[in-house]
């Protein structure tokens, strides 16, 4: 999930912004592995060595945000998405609601199906792209999606305020 920026950041509205996200860690719940911990934030591509999807998809995300100002999460975890339908609509009004963002791009890979055999892994950035399906959206018709089970695997949802 990249957080893309409205304008520019100095550091204290960089923290401002991951603040909502920070809360949600410190609130206790029944959940063994809450959906927001899943979430890691990341400065530079993230080095796991058996996995040869996140270098594609850091670099894919890179190419989104260019030059803007952003927080860029990484989840490296299965999420199962009837399993984490709050938290998942929860996400982008935690940072779409600040008026420092600009929009936000989340993309979800299934990794029970697809990713454990092995249809995805060897694709390069370019494959990753042709075989991802671009959705831009409120946050409002993402929740939606959730809700209806219209979300999907696969879908780049670039997420914006109205």
């Amino acid at each position: 999930m990249a957080v893309i920026a409205q304008g520019t950041w100095n550091e204290k509205e960089r923290q401002h912004i991951r603040q909502p996200l920070l809360k949600k860690h410190e609130i206790r719940t029944d959940e063994p592995y809450p959906f927001h911990l899943k979430l890691t934030l990341r400065d530079e591509k993230p080095a796991y060595s058996d996995c040869s999807l996140c270098g594609p998809i850091h670099e894919m995300f890179q190419g989104l945000i260019g030059s803007n100002d952003h927080l860029y999460y990484h989840g490296h975890h299965y999420i199962i998405p009837e399993d984490y339908k709050d938290g998942l609509k929860e996400l982008p009004r935690l940072f779409l609601e600040n008026l420092k963002v600009k929009k936000l791009y989340f993309l979800y890979l299934d990794s029970f199906s697809e990713v454990a055999r092995n249809e995805i892994t060897a694709w390069s950035v370019k494959e990753l792209k042709e075989h991802v399906i671009p959705h831009r959206c409120t946050s409002q018709e993402f929740e939606r999606s959730i809700e209806e089970g219209t979300f999907t695997s696969r879908t780049l949802y670039e997420i914006i305020k109205y």
